[in-house]
């Protein structure tokens, strides 16, 4: 994300992230249960790929991957 040059977002980034989506709907808790949804090989960090992924399963089931508070996103190819 911002001023970071890698390919993985931790879970600082990411919850600095979802604090931006969410605005005033935000949790650590809910931040939390997405970050670890997202990250499915348990590095403690997440690819495009598991973004992605994650996000595409959030929209095919709104039951699992990002949260049901979560909006959904769009990520061009």
């Amino acid at each position: 994300m911002q001023g970071q040059d890698d390919t993985e977002l931790d879970k600082d980034e990411f919850c600095s992230f979802f604090r931006e989506l969410m605005g005033d709907n935000y949790s650590d808790e809910a931040a939390d249960e997405a970050f670890d949804a997202i990250d499915v090989d348990g590095s403690g960090g997440i690819t495009l790929a598991e973004f992605k992924e994650g996000v595409l399963k959030s929209n095919k089931n709104k039951t699992s991957g990002l949260p049901s508070k979560c909006i959904t996103i769009s990520i061009a190819p």
